[in-house]
């Protein structure tokens, strides 16, 4: 697994989204990482917990927890800046989308087939082909299957297709990250839409009854 997980780090799709997942950390939690934290976190997301010795018996499905996804959202126990991706896991995010995939997983006799629809499955040759030997994910118990599908929506969120992927980020934190580049480039016509949003909601905030007028308790508290 920890060769798997280097090999999974070089990919330059994986790095990019560790890096938007970390600053979203510092933006949403207000998390202030040292340069030690952070190479830990490097550390903590390559190395499994307990170090076993597998060979060529083993399946990947034998060590699917040890696998850097997995590794990355469920391992908040680990260390501070786990704790808070793990608030960010992918398989909390629901959407018509991942509603779809869910019915595809548990109706198919080819878990491939359908992973091959919404992601690219030669990031991840090791496992794809694991899970294609399942066959119908049906024939698993309860725990190996949800194993399973955490798994692949944890997969989804690093190697799935743009549609895919977009799914597991907010709107309206996507629109703060703008918003904040606009504003550290000091493009006004960039976040005017913001300057507007603001404005109609400071005037529909009490409801309105005349144009341009502001409903107020007690104007000598009233601030904007």
């Amino acid at each position: 697994p920890i060769i798997y997980n280097y090999e999974m780090l070089s990919d330059i799709d994986v790095q990019d989204m560790i890096i938007s997942i970390i600053i979203k950390v510092i933006i949403k939690y207000k998390k202030i990482i040292s340069t030690r934290e952070l190479l830990n976190f490097i550390y903590e997301i390559l190395v499994p917990s307990e170090i076993k010795e597998y060979n060529s018996s083993y399946s990947v499905l034998d060590y699917i927890d040890q696998l850097l996804p997995n590794l990355l959202f469920q391992s908040k126990d680990r260390c501070d800046l786990l704790k808070f991706i793990n608030f960010e896991d992918p398989i909390n995010k629901r959407s018509e989308i991942t509603d779809q995939i869910l019915i595809d997983l548990n109706i198919s006799p080819n878990i491939r087939q359908v992973l091959e629809n919404y992601m690219n499955c030669s990031k991840f040759e090791f496992l794809a082909n694991e899970l294609e030997l399942i066959g119908n994910i049906q024939e698993n118990s309860d725990f190996e299957k949800q194993n399973i599908i955490n798994t692949i929506l944890r997969f989804l969120n690093i190697f799935g297709n743009e549609d895919v992927k977009i799914i597991f980020t907010k709107k309206s934190y996507l629109e703060y990250i703008d918003y904040l580049y606009y504003y550290n480039v000091n493009d006004k016509q960039g976040f005017k839409i913001l300057f507007d949003k603001i404005k109609k909601a400071i005037f529909n905030w009490k409801g309105q009854i005349k144009n341009n007028y502001i409903y107020v308790d007690n104007l000598d508290t009233f601030k904007v």
